[in-house]
């Protein structure tokens, strides 16, 4: 997974899609606790998803990348 992350914070689009991937079903999950309709929890996923790419460079420690992401919630 590190090197994943790694790729992704040179710009690697899809090692970010293979990382987002692995978290897809807690992300999913998590999104329709907080929203109930399908169409917000796409949202909120977009959201969630555009905004962790862009600031991704902001992660000090990949091994706590899942941790990260969830911050963007």
């Amino acid at each position: 997974m590190e090197k994943l992350v790694k790729r992704a914070k040179k710009g690697d689009g899809e090692a970010f899609v293979l990382l987002v991937k692995q978290y897809e079903e807690v992300l999913y999950k998590t999104a329709k606790r907080i929203v109930n309709e399908d169409e917000d929890v796409a949202d909120v996923l977009q959201d969630t998803m555009m905004t962790a790419f862009e600031k991704l460079h902001k992660l000090k420690k990949n091994e706590f990348f899942h941790t990260w992401l969830f911050e963007y919630y």
